[in-house]
């Protein structure tokens, strides 16, 4: 019975995690994303520095990257 339950417990808990990261107001999202757009980029620029991103369209891709990662994973 145990090996039945927790797949379900998981994919429950990962749609309360997107209902809860769904719900927050736009300020709070684009600062969550901003700030992990930031590190990437930083990182990226630590292993190639001579490369050149922009922000505001690397920030696009992130957030377009993790949505179809969250629900990939949902899947």
């Amino acid at each position: 019975m145990k090996q039945k339950l927790l797949p379900w417990i998981l994919v429950i808990l990962w749609m309360a995690l997107i209902f809860f990261l769904s719900h927050q107001p736009a300020i709070e999202s684009s600062e969550l994303s901003s700030g992990i757009t930031k590190r990437v980029y930083d990182i990226i620029k630590m292993i190639a520095p001579d490369i050149s991103l922009d922000l505001g369209s690397f920030n696009h891709i992130i957030r377009k990257l993790a949505h179809f990662g969250v629900y990939m994973i949902l899947g």
